[in-house]
């Protein structure tokens, strides 16, 4: 088993920085105030926060998809793609709450098309299209089209997607919310396995504290709108987790220390 180096991801240089961050919309709403906030190269940082606190804004922030009112936005990404409305062309992939699918396509339809937009040849498209798919447990599934598969199951089309230009940054927002939990359960075991087989860095917003700490490496917690970063907490658990750790008196703790703080931002 091998675990994130802490050492390394305090000193590396961010991936993403966010300095001074407020949103306001035009109908009055401010989401986000004085937001600062660093995203380290190969970690699994969580925001956590109450409803309504501004974490999916940032996450549009992160992405590009929309531009602060006030304060900086600093990407340092190779490449030049950026990201794609459809969740995963370029830099940086997006998994956004419900899986946005293409209805009359198949599963590899849908997986290949932020590739088919990038220009990538036949042959390469096939090749990782079909890793892909295997890799996040549909094979035999190719051809099936959305109306044929479980929630679950899209939702692995979905991260799959965003995953097909092999993005550096994996921006996912709330995926699993609508799901059971015992498929909820299974697809963080699965995401887990996939950012450490693939190097990935992932932003992931959560409501759950217990899901926050059994993902992340890092966890975020905004205060009540407008958010904005008032505590942080580390996870050092080694990599993959299981049973083992949803068992442990480590977990129980940090789950009560992050329950504590998140109650204390929504004061």
């Amino acid at each position: 088993m091998s675990t994130p180096g802490p050492d390394t991801e305090s000193i590396a240089e961010p991936v993403v920085r966010l300095r001074g961050v407020e949103q306001r919309f035009a109908g009055g709403v401010t989401a986000l105030a004085a937001l600062d906030l660093d995203v380290r190269p190969g970690e699994w940082l969580s925001l956590l926060g109450p409803s309504g606190c501004g974490k999916s804004t940032a996450l549009r922030l992160i992405a590009g998809l929309a531009r602060p009112t006030a304060g900086s936005v600093e990407r340092r990404l190779q490449g030049t793609h950026g990201v794609g409305g459809i969740g995963g062309v370029g830099d940086i992939g997006f998994v956004f709450q419900e899986p946005t699918l293409m209805p009359w396509a198949t599963v590899e339809g849908n997986v290949a098309l932020p590739l088919q937009i990038l220009g990538t040849p036949r042959a390469e498209i096939r090749t990782r299209v079909g890793e892909l798919i295997e890799r996040v447990g549909l094979a035999g599934f190719e051809r099936a089209r959305p109306r044929e598969l479980s929630g679950g199951m899209k939702m692995r089309v979905s991260i799959a997607r965003a995953l097909a230009a092999a993005p550096r940054l994996l921006l996912l927002d709330e995926p699993f919310a609508a799901l059971d939990e015992i498929t909820r359960a299974r697809l963080n075991d699965d995401l887990l396995a996939l950012w450490q087989a693939q190097g990935l860095t992932v932003v992931y917003v959560t409501h759950s504290v217990w899901e926050s700490v059994y993902l992340s490496t890092r966890i975020a917690i905004l205060s009540s709108r407008p958010g904005r970063v008032v505590g942080e907490v580390k996870v050092d658990a080694p990599a993959p987790r299981g049973a083992d750790f949803r068992d442990s008196t480590a977990y129980l703790h940090l789950c009560r220390q992050v329950s504590e703080m998140l109650a204390e931002a929504m004061r």
